[in-house]
């Protein structure tokens, strides 16, 4: 196993991950390591992060990539204060591995569809598909190579279309991509205009994950708290991402169903 790994995260993609493999991830808050050079998809809400063998691991690699390498003596000083306090840190923990759960027939799947948007005043995804079509379109136009001549998101819902074979997206076209092509049609209907719609979802979203969510429960009756801790099937890592704050997640002695339950 590698030390650590990066990732972007919009949406859980480092938090879930680290979640089902039972290792530690960790995100930064948006906007405090660079995205440059990364294919985006939704600039109020991408950011970078690790995936990391230990607690030390991940956040030292992160650390790295932001140019702050004295965080390390300090995050070394925290561990050791939470040892001292009486609490257990474990290292190098073997968990059932997927051959031991799953059976070697498979399993049965049913895809959920996604709920219809009844109120895209409301509604995250409205600002998701708005500025992913600008911000792909400018990902794209800053590339040094493009041989397929792919300057807009729908000269990739085009391409997608003329090789739905191999690259999926279509329900029945592909085992492993059954769906996603949806939401690309989406986001090209939406012409990427930051209109009041758009501005309204942002302000709703960050309102209620902010205002209303972490930073309240931080404050809660008259506290200053300095983090919270939740499991992660509970808070589904979606809160601290809309926030566009910073969260971090670690297994726990905790096993249901031979999965570890993690915490963040």
């Amino acid at each position: 196993m590698c030390a650590f790994s990066l990732g972007t995260e919009t949406d859980g993609s480092i938090i879930y991950p680290a979640d089902r493999n039972a290792v530690v991830g960790i995100k930064s808050t948006v906007g405090s390591v660079s995205c440059d050079g990364l294919i985006p998809e939704a600039s109020s809400l991408d950011a970078v992060g690790t995936i990391g063998r230990t607690v030390e691991d991940a956040p030292l690699a992160l650390d790295a990539i932001k140019g702050n390498l004295q965080q390390g003596e300090d995050l070394r000083a925290v561990i050791e204060m939470i040892k001292s306090a009486g609490a257990e840190i474990h290292e190098a923990t073997d968990f059932p591995s997927a051959k031991e759960i799953i059976s070697p027939t498979g399993w049965n799947c049913t895809l959920r569809e996604h709920a219809p948007e009844d109120n895209p005043d409301l509604s995250e995804f409205t600002v998701v598909k708005t500025e992913f079509y600008n911000d792909i379109r400018t990902y794209l136009s800053n590339l040094a190579a493009n041989p397929n001549e792919i300057k807009s998101l729908e000269d990739i819902v085009a391409y997608n279309k003329k090789n739905a074979d191999k690259e999926g997206g279509f329900p029945g076209k592909h085992p492993c991509w059954p769906m996603g092509q949806d939401n690309f049609e989406k986001s090209v209907k939406s012409k990427g205009a930051m209109d009041d719609t758009y501005h309204r979802a942002l302000e709703y979203i960050r309102k209620k994950s902010r205002e209303e969510g972490i930073d309240a429960a931080l404050s809660w009756k008259g506290s200053k708290l300095d983090g919270l801790l939740v499991p992660v099937q509970a808070e589904r890592g979606v809160a601290s991402q809309v926030a566009a704050k910073a969260g971090m997640e670690f297994p726990s002695p905790l096993v249901v169903n031979q999965v570890p339950e993690t915490l963040r």
